[in-house]
Order: C-alpha cells, then structure tokens, then sequence
C-alpha cells in the first residue's frame, strides 16, 4: 500500500497539471478506512502517513458514513457494496452503531471471477489479468440481478447475448449466465457457499438497533458501491425484505452516482467549515498514538 501512496502523493499530484509544488506538510488528508481494521493496521498507517508522507493531520473517515453523506443524510443505513467487501451499517446523527455492523466478504470481485467461470464453461479463455479486466468490463456492463430467487431450473442455458471484446470479436455467452453472478449476493447457498444473502444481514442488523430507531432505519436505507448500480438489485432487494416481514414499510435510496458516494461525502465533510476539528494532528499523534483511537472510535 504504501508503494501506491507514493506513487499518488508523490507522482500523480505533481503531475495534476500544477505548476506550483505541492507540500504535504501544509496539508490534512481525508481517508477511508472499514470499521474491521486492526488496531495495529490503523496506527501503522497513520505513523506512515505521518512520518514518511509528511501530512499535518489526519481524519478517518468510514465509507459508510460518507456514504450517507452523500445524500445529504445523517441518519440512515448504509449499504455499501465495493469490489471487495459489502458493509452494513445503522448511523445515526453521523454516528454508526458498532454492535449493528454487519460485514459480508462477498461482492463485486467475487462477481467478477464467478462470471469469468461461466466465460470458461462456454469454450473461451480468460485467465490473464487483462483479460480479468475484460470480464470486469462485461460484468459492469450486461449483469443484472434477477427479480426473484433463483432455482437450479431457471439457471439452465437459454438464449444467448454477445459481448464485443476489444479485438472487435463477439463472445456469446448464455443469458442467464449474466444472472447466476449477482445472485451470489442474496443466494450465495446455491453456489456452495457458507451464509446469508445480503439482504437477511441487511435485516439482521437493522434487527440488532434499538427499537425506537428500526423504523426509521428500514425507511432510510441508502445503496452505495459499484456492485450496487446492476439493474434490478434495489427492487429485488425491498422483494427480499419484504419476503422477511411483509409489516415493515421500506424505503430505498439509490442515486445515479452512488458509485462514487463515498468520495462524494468526503468531499461534502472536507469542505465544512469545522473540518479542522475533525482532524487528528502529527503532533498529537506524536505525543499520543491512541488518539486517533479515541476521536474516531
């Protein structure tokens, strides 16, 4: 990771198209960082960030918070779905509930490589990281999630779709091929896999917040996350809560640039005016690592 920073700080800001050099030591960063992460990993990055980049000060941020930001909320549940881990949280006046985060380490990768066997079981070779990037590409562009639960019969071979690859050739690939990936989410005990769909956690940890709030949670409930945006995953979604406990009313919120959520309401928090007492300062950091513990946590 640290290779990438320095790439980013040291190359890629230099090269932005400023002409004047810029100096991270005048310079507070904003960074995501998942509620899982080992406290060791949180105070080795920050000692990193601090010492070999040379930032100011620092402010954690938690994708999911930043999330709901983004929609101009402070209260709500954010469901985030990324390339490589789903998050569930219950926040409340900008502050998460950490006994009702739920973690599913199933999303968009895992998409990706279950469409890349599918490719495979067709007659064609996609094993390079190129070619990895290529199915990614098709993933994002022809998946869907289909509006119910699927069985073993609906996932039989039907018409094919094709697909343009960058040579100009066509791969044609069965059509509910194209559904069997995102079904991965909701039914991922159809593929030998060990848990529960996304939208029983969903449940489960709105289930685990106060009364008084659930209510209020289950009509606030924000998407966020590429592995969001496939056509059909909020409608099957409020199907599949609804299949839980049809007295519950639901409410879903999926903005066209939820994709980019989290940057957004980072850039949003960034910007306000009390930014600056949001943050944690190399000094203190210095004189206390358990700070950026105690103010984020």
């Amino acid at each position: 990771m640290e290779l990438i920073w320095d790439q980013v700080f040291n190359h890629d800001l230099s090269n932005a198209g400023s002409k004047t050099e810029i100096s991270l030591n005048d310079h507070s960063l904003l960074i995501t960082e998942h509620p899982f992460t080992q406290r060791k990993q949180r105070e080795k990055m920050c000692e990193i960030l601090f010492e070999t980049f040379g930032f100011s000060s620092l402010n954690i941020g938690m994708p999911s918070i930043l999330s709901l930001y983004a929609t101009g909320r402070t209260t709500g549940v954010s469901l985030d779905v990324g390339d490589g881990v789903c998050c569930i949280s219950p926040i409340y006046d900008g502050f998460a509930l950490p006994g009702s985060i739920k973690r599913m380490d199933l999303a968009g990768r895992d998409m990706t490589r279950h469409l890349q066997l599918e490719i495979m079981k067709n007659g064609y070779t996609m094993n390079s990281s190129s070619e990895f990037e290529i199915v990614r590409n098709m993933k994002e562009r022809m998946c869907r999630v289909s509006s119910s639960k699927l069985d073993i019969r609906e996932l039989l071979d039907n018409e094919n779709e094709s697909f343009k690859l960058p040579d100009g050739k066509f791969l044609d690939i069965p059509s509910s091929s194209l559904s069997r990936p995102c079904e991965l989410m909701f039914q991922p005990e159809l593929f030998g896999i060990e848990g529960m769909g996304v939208h029983e956690l969903l449940y489960n940890s709105i289930m685990r917040t106060d009364v008084d709030l659930r209510g209020e949670f289950f009509e606030t409930i924000v998407l966020s996350g590429g592995s969001t945006m496939f056509k059909g995953f909020g409608s099957r979604m409020i199907k599949e809560l609804r299949g839980l406990d049809n007295e519950i009313k639901i409410k879903l919120f999926a903005s066209p640039e939820r994709r980019n959520n989290c940057f957004i309401g980072a850039s949003i928090l960034s910007n306000l005016s009390t930014f600056n007492r949001m943050v944690v300062s190399r000094k203190q950091f210095q004189e206390d690592p358990d700070c950026v513990f105690d103010k984020y946590y």
